[in-house]
């Protein structure tokens, strides 16, 4: 009797070590897969991007921002994914997402700019739709609304700017009309800060706005005569009184 569970127990003990044995094949197995994948995408490098969304960044900042180059692999990207906007004060946020193994696409969630005041002799202050100054430059960027007529005494970045609620209202609403009523407005002007004598330039036309009154009506009427109105040689248009000059 003893002999035999002697013969029971080594069979036991075979089995359980076939059984470690298999598991740590397993094991390797699995781990060895795991790291040749890992080794195969950090050599997948990226081919193709795809961005959205940028305006006052060229493609090129915009590569640089997120730190990609034809030599970044799509683990790098995965991994190391922080992005340091503090030095781009036109961007509200960057989202990376992928199209494919070795395609990405870069969407640029850019500040809402109503316009540029200018400052001092040769700068200017671009302000968002709330009234904060984001920036402070030399060079005017192509397509924005220049703002004229509002004197600002001084500024700090990240701030609001010290103009009355009604003016800053007036930015986002002709802003925000740029891009309905399809007016490409270069240039806004008031007249010391005055809503009642608006005037504002789309191409070489300049426009007799008036005031702030029945502005939706207005901008559609402006709208609806460009056609006319950009085929004749006269210059000025007067919306009030719906007249050329």
């Amino acid at each position: 009797m003893s002999k035999i569970i002697r013969i029971d127990r080594s069979r036991r003990r075979r089995n359980k070590q076939k059984s470690k044995g298999s598991v740590l094949i397993l094991l390797v197995i699995i781990i060895s897969l795991v790291l040749g994948l890992l080794i195969m995408i950090s050599l997948l490098k990226i081919k193709t991007v795809e961005i959205h969304g940028n305006t006052y960044y060229s493609k090129q900042q915009i590569l640089s921002i997120v730190a990609v180059d034809e030599t970044t692999s799509i683990l790098k990207l995965r991994i190391d994914n922080h992005i340091d906007l503090e030095s781009y004060p036109y961007i509200e946020n960057i989202d990376i997402s992928y199209t494919g193994f070795d395609s990405i696409l870069i969407d640029v969630m850019e500040k809402e700019i109503v316009g540029f005041l200018p400052y001092g002799d040769s700068g200017f202050l671009s302000i968002d739709r709330e009234g904060y100054v984001i920036d402070f430059t030399n060079d005017l960027p192509e397509g924005v609304i220049l703002i004229k007529g509002v004197t600002i005494n001084k500024f700090v970045l990240g701030e609001k700017i010290a103009v009355d609620d009604a003016i800053k209202q007036a930015f986002l609403l002709f802003s925000q009309a740029k891009i309905q009523y399809e007016l490409d407005i270069r240039e806004l002007a008031f007249n010391e800060g005055n809503l009642s004598e608006i005037i504002f330039y789309v191409d070489d036309l300049k426009i007799d706005f008036g005031n702030m009154n029945q502005f939706n009506e207005k901008m559609q009427k402006i709208k609806d005569a460009k056609d006319y109105i950009f085929n004749q040689d006269k210059r000025i248009y007067d919306v009030v009184h719906n007249t050329l000059k």
